[in-house]
């Protein structure tokens, strides 16, 4: 069979044929580059989550392992810190023990001293004891001091009884300076009153008693030393307070005396309850009009 030729339409059809079977070839070949292309990155990228996987699975066991490793040190350096903190406590307690010695030892040479210094300026010429209530004689050029309660004896003990008088003059007992003359007659000035009390020795008596009580802390450790007796309870503080002060009892007597009742005042027996401030006061305030028998009454109830 023998072919024709082929017109000019059908070469025209035949070549587009063909055109475009070559365009879909090299389509065909660009879209596989392109998978091919894509598959590779994504490979790549496979490979480089893989390997990042891979580094933080390392860092993190080499953090577990480095944590572990501080555990177990800490664990190790427990017991060796605690032990160290208990050498503290114990070095931080025996210093507290010690400074608490040193501070009673301060304490107690400290109210040695004041004791001391109380006995050499303070003691009383009359009774040789601490002054209780003290007060001066009058002459400026005397000026002695004394527990109110023994100048009080020292002066009546001249008193004569049968007459309520003094017949001679009372001197000072120690420079022998001559006190005031004391007139029968009333009213009596104030002047010749003999005694004045001793305010700046009395502050001072007080505040070194008061400080040695306050730095005798704890008795118990004080039971063979002289300082004990001037402890709160102790028998020298006692018996001062006795002398210095007065009991509940001469209380009314006092009020009474103030209000001019001065024989009910004068009737209470001395060791009844008044010491030397509130016989002083007593007598002090109703000098002027005192008789010769009040004088009496005060003569023998200080017992001298």
């Amino acid at each position: 069979m023998v072919a024709l030729p082929l017109g000019p339409t059908e070469l025209h059809v035949r070549h587009g044929i063909k055109k475009r079977k070559r365009s879909s070839v090299l389509v065909e070949g660009d879209s596989q580059s392109s998978r091919s292309r894509r598959e590779c990155g994504q490979i790549e990228v496979r490979v480089e989550t893989r390997a990042q996987l891979a580094g933080s699975c390392d860092s993190a066991v080499s953090r577990g392992s480095s944590t572990r490793t501080a555990k177990t040190a800490g664990c190790n350096q427990e017991p060796s810190r605690v032990k160290e903190l208990e050498e503290q406590l114990d070095v931080a307690l025996q210093a507290k023990r010690e400074l608490a010695v040193q501070v009673k030892e301060h304490q107690i040479n400290s109210a040695q001293s004041t004791l001391r210094y109380l006995e050499e300026y303070f003691t009383c010429p009359l009774c040789f004891e601490i002054m209780a209530c003290p007060y001066a004689l009058i002459p400026r050029n005397c000026g002695h001091t004394f527990c109110a309660t023994c100048i009080l004896k020292w002066f009546f003990s001249r008193l004569h009884k049968g007459c309520g008088g003094w017949h001679e003059a009372v001197d000072c007992p120690l420079c022998r300076s001559a006190l005031p003359h004391t007139p029968e007659r009333t009213p009596r000035s104030t002047s010749c009153f003999p005694f004045t009390p001793n305010r700046t020795a009395d502050m001072a008596i007080r505040g070194l008693i008061n400080t040695i009580s306050h730095e005798l802390t704890d008795a118990s450790t004080l039971a063979s030393s002289p300082l004990s007796d001037w402890n709160e309870d102790g028998h020298s503080k006692q018996e001062w307070s006795k002398r210095e002060m007065y009991v509940t009892s001469a209380v009314s007597g006092v009020a009474f005396f103030i209000a001019d009742s001065a024989l009910l005042c004068l009737s209470i027996p001395f060791r009844a309850g008044r010491a030397g401030r509130i016989e002083m006061t007593a007598i002090a305030a109703q000098w002027n009009t005192l008789k010769p028998t009040d004088f009496v009454i005060i003569k023998n109830r200080l017992e001298v």
